[in-house]
């Protein structure tokens, strides 16, 4: 299970806004993709490195991702 990192822009109310998501790799080399996580770049990448650490399965993105919203409100 590998977790990275990437940046996108999307539109907000006519203004270009440039967000990070993440993609998920599973050993079969399926990838998940998650768009929008925050507009908070390091933020984003702690989360990467600390899922990446804790070889978090994909079962537990979910609450992991809660976790992670209520402690970057």
């Amino acid at each position: 299970m590998r977790y990275e990192m990437f940046s996108h822009k999307i539109i907000i109310e006519g203004k270009s806004v440039k967000t990070y998501g993440l993609r998920v790799y599973d050993a079969g080399g399926n990838v998940k993709t998650l768009f929008d996580v925050s507009s908070d770049r390091e933020a984003v990448a702690a989360l990467a490195a600390r899922l990446n650490e804790g070889q978090v399965e994909p079962e537990h993105l979910d609450c992991v991702l809660e976790d992670f919203y209520f402690e970057n409100a």
